[in-house]
């Protein structure tokens, strides 16, 4: 059984060594973790728009049904997506010569997830925050934990951005592709 915490931060940040120590128990007993991080001046569902920031994609993806952490930041963006009745844009994070993403790939990617029709995907270069911070017409960033990531990353992100976001550890018991 993998169990999904949710974490929400305030503006008092003084637990930043519990929440980083509940972020490492988290993938080292492979639970699933969800962390919440609002930003103080932005409110939800106004645009009713979300950025998934997929990262790290494996080279054979489509060859083993598998993108990696991802499968729970995308499975997240597409309960919120279907609760607002909103629109999802996938941002594509590779920064791996050896994967490119041809229009087949991305097309392929949008059946496999069965995004809804009205979803858009771009592939990007380089490094996330720089990415995240070029982003800003959205409601909710929503992001895969990365191998090292800590929570003052993720607050680091949420002030550069103004956006508030959902950082998601995969419990490896979840596939988004079918």
């Amino acid at each position: 059984m993998n169990l999904l915490i949710l974490l929400i931060f305030t503006k008092r940040l003084s637990r930043l060594n519990y929440y980083n120590n509940l972020l490492c128990d988290a993938k080292k007993n492979n639970f699933g973790l969800i962390i919440y991080i609002p930003f103080s001046t932005a409110s939800l569902a106004i645009e009713k728009s979300i950025n998934l920031w997929i990262t790290n994609i494996p080279i054979d993806w489509k060859e083993s049904f598998n993108i990696k952490d991802n499968d729970l930041s995308t499975l997240i963006s597409l309960l919120i997506c279907k609760n607002w009745k909103g629109t999802i844009e996938v941002q594509i994070l590779n920064n791996n010569n050896q994967i490119k993403f041809s229009e087949t790939d991305i097309e392929d990617l949008l059946t496999m997830v069965r995004f809804p029709k009205n979803t858009s995907v771009t592939v990007k270069h380089g490094d996330l925050l720089d990415n995240v911070t070029r982003e800003r017409n959205t409601d909710v960033n929503i992001f895969s934990i990365e191998e090292g990531m800590s929570v003052e990353d993720m607050v680091k992100i949420v002030n550069q951005s103004r956006i508030s976001a959902i950082f998601c550890a995969d419990s490896d018991f979840e596939n988004v592709l079918v």
